[in-house]
């Protein structure tokens, strides 16, 4: 009986051993992208992300207005800057269908602040919610700027030719009243994002499009 039992304890950890291995080969296996992919595809992530910041930046800026023609031009070109910036992201910035078929909800940008106790408030919202409201900020003149993306990580695979990575990026924003500073901070941010290849007459053309844009990390500078 004990050598019987021996036996069945040796098959056992042996599958379990095969299992564990099979596993780690699985999670390995995370992309069957090239190291000429991956690179080719920072360069399009980054283009996304540094084309939502410019229009971030023009749609938050204060202008004078010289006329009320002139106002509403600018407000028309605001307009056009939301539609185009919602483009860049996966449903056009509304709900939307996954790979799987599942109702998935709009992606939503983190907004953050600092108190003047120090302490640094997150919030949620739609991205179209987020730009609508960069129009109608409290302050005489706003300037967003964003520096280099700093990291991104292994893209993963999530279906045939489908994938998705994530892209962290500084963002620093200056708020100003009757020609004064009277806020600003620096904040990192991380964007989820969407890729999907297809071989075209032998060539790889990509699909990038942005998901939701987390707060990591919120300070004073």
């Amino acid at each position: 009986m004990n050598e019987t039992s021996n036996n069945m304890k040796s098959k056992k950890l042996f599958l379990f051993i095969i299992m564990l291995l099979t596993m780690q080969g699985a999670m390995a296996q995370t992309n069957d992208l090239s190291k000429e992919d991956m690179t080719q595809l920072l360069q399009y992530t980054q283009q996304k992300v540094n084309q939502f910041n410019g229009y971030v930046s023009f749609i938050a800026k204060k202008q004078r207005y010289t006329s009320q023609q002139q106002q509403n031009e600018v407000e028309r070109n605001k307009d056009a800057y939301i539609r185009e910036a919602l483009k860049l992201f996966i449903g056009k910035g509304e709900d939307y269908t996954d790979e799987y078929g599942n109702k998935q909800p709009a992606p939503e940008m983190q907004v953050s602040s600092i108190r003047r106790n120090g302490q640094v408030t997150v919030k949620s919202k739609k991205v179209s919610e987020y730009l609508k409201a960069l129009k109608g900020l409290n302050y005489k003149n706003v300037t967003i700027t964003s520096g280099d993306a700093f990291f991104c990580s292994e893209a993963r695979q999530i279906g045939e030719g489908k994938y998705v990575t994530t892209l962290s990026f500084r963002q620093y924003f200056i708020g100003e009243r009757d020609g004064r500073v009277v806020y600003r901070d620096k904040t990192d941010k991380t964007v989820t994002v969407y890729i999907e290849r297809k071989n075209i007459d032998g060539r790889a053309q990509w699909t990038v499009l942005l998901g939701n844009i987390e707060v990591k990390a919120t300070d004073k500078y």
